[in-house]
């Protein structure tokens, strides 16, 4: 939405539709954008999320990481 600000156009999205608030109408404007690029998209950030995931150490792993620090 502007240059410094700290949330993008998906975190507003998310954040508005958390709290609720829902559009009063339709935006002709969500028609732009064709289906499967849509879903190409969401299909990015689908897997994207299952590889960090999968990243992540196991549970115990990180608790005993967190508490060497501690």
């Amino acid at each position: 939405m502007y240059d410094d600000e700290v949330f993008e156009e998906e975190d507003w999205a998310v954040m508005f539709d958390a709290m609720g608030l829902m559009p009063r109408r339709y935006d002709a404007r969500a028609d732009i954008v064709p289906l499967a690029a849509i879903e190409r998209h969401l299909a990015g950030q689908r897997a994207r999320v299952i590889a960090q995931v999968r990243a992540l150490p196991p549970y115990a792993q990180a608790m005993a990481a967190l508490r060497a620090r501690a």
